[in-house]
């Protein structure tokens, strides 16, 4: 829970949030938020699940059984998976795992899902999150990135 804390501190991230289009930033997505997202956007149903006091588990809706990982469960695309991986294989998700208390949940750039131990790996990164005011508004632009189209 340590670490899920530090991400979702936003005095920590508050850097990238420090100017006239951001409300707050947060070190990374919750598995509840990159769901929401990912399920608007390509008409998917995953869901996560607090399945015991330790984290979360996943799995599509309409199925019976959680799971602690899935593998190709996102496909490869912006914004959701980094495409780059020379600094990092993957991101951290600012969301426990249900595997085992001391593992958060994280996305690779092979857009699967699972867990890892923060303390024992430096394959995953952190993706800061930022919460643009209500009023800004994005384009996205040819290279697939997003520009903020009217900043008052």
């Amino acid at each position: 829970m340590k670490y899920v804390a530090y991400m979702l501190d936003m005095s920590i991230w508050g850097k990238f949030a420090k100017n006239e289009v951001a409300d707050y930033a947060i070190g990374g997505p919750t598995i509840e938020l990159l769901f929401k997202a990912y399920n608007a956007t390509h008409q998917t149903s995953y869901v996560a699940g607090a399945t015991s006091n330790k984290g979360y588990q996943i799995k599509k809706q309409e199925s019976n059984s959680w799971k602690n990982s899935i593998i190709s469960m996102l496909e490869r695309e912006k914004p959701y998976v980094i495409s780059e991986t020379t600094n990092a294989g993957g991101m951290w998700l600012a969301s426990p795992s249900c595997y085992a208390e001391y593992c958060i949940m994280d996305l690779s750039s092979e857009g699967s899902i699972g867990y890892d131990t923060p303390a024992d790996t430096t394959q995953n990164g952190f993706r800061p999150i930022v919460c643009l005011k209500s009023e800004i508004q994005l384009q996205k632009s040819d290279d697939g990135n997003y520009e903020i189209v009217n900043q008052q």
